[in-house]
């Protein structure tokens, strides 16, 4: 009345009862056995867990990992079933990029995710990987499942600035005058990446705005008393700890 499933029973036992229509019946039984046989029709399961040392998203198919995490560590872990028989119910497992992640056996079925390179934010910020399984039936089944690494920022990078800047300024200027601006780079994300900018050592002829760069003047200059200025300008992080690094600034005095 109904399809046979292999793997909710495997045989069934019959008992059959035959008489015939005499005055005095006579009757016999005998039992029947019913072996089922496997076919493949059951694609392997694919279950994933993240590494419980991140932090996830609600479905479970993100993870937050912050680009200094030790790649010797798993980032997943992986079980792969099949409830078919024989070869029918053994499965082979792949990740791809096979040449950023691989897979580490921890026992049969289970199995490790782990990276082959170190994360830089900077350099790659996001992975999408995919898991896919195959049985050895004929014809093989195959179930896949993708998940996401969402690669976090720390202070690795140290603000820079391409070049050492030099002006020139026409003596006699007004005070406060603008002499220009300079600029450093910073390739970390949110406050990591934010620069504040010092004039160091503290002077009493120039002020640079700390947030933007712009050097200005704090006096007027005289071509005669003075024709060049040099100091160095700090360009400072707001990470923890900050990181920090410095340029020269040299002002020529135009007659």
């Amino acid at each position: 009345n109904q399809a046979l499933d292999y793997e909710l029973h495997k045989t069934y036992q019959l008992n059959v009862q035959v008489h015939d229509n005499g005055i005095n019946p006579l009757s016999d039984t005998c039992i029947i056995h019913i072996y089922v046989l496997d076919q493949n029709d059951h694609a392997p399961s694919i279950q994933m867990k993240f590494n419980p040392i991140f932090e996830h998203n609600h479905d479970g198919n993100m993870a937050y990992i912050k680009e200094s995490f030790d790649i010797n560590l798993p980032l997943a872990f992986v079980t792969v079933h099949d409830q078919d028989s024989d070869d029918r119910g053994k499965a082979q497992l792949t990740i791809e990029p096979h040449h950023l992640f691989y897979l580490e056996i921890i026992r049969s079925n289970n199995y490790a995710v782990k990276s082959i390179h170190n994360f830089d934010r900077e350099t790659m910020s996001y992975y999408k990987i995919e898991l896919r399984a195959r049985d050895f039936g004929q014809p093989s089944l195959r179930r896949s499942m993708t998940f996401e690494l969402n690669i976090t920022d720390i202070n690795d990078q140290i603000p820079h600035f391409k070049t050492n800047y030099t002006f020139d300024l026409i003596e006699n200027n007004r005070i406060p005058t603008i002499i220009g601006q300079i600029h450093a780079y910073d390739y970390d994300q949110g406050i990591n990446g934010q620069i504040t900018y010092t004039i160091v050592p503290s002077s009493s002829y120039f002020f640079i705005t700390s947030n933007d760069g712009i050097i200005s003047t704090n006096t007027s200059f005289d071509y005669e008393i003075r024709r060049i200025y040099k100091f160095q300008v700090r360009a400072r992080d707001y990470g923890q700890p900050s990181l920090e690094s410095y340029v020269n600034i040299q002002i020529n005095i135009i007659n």
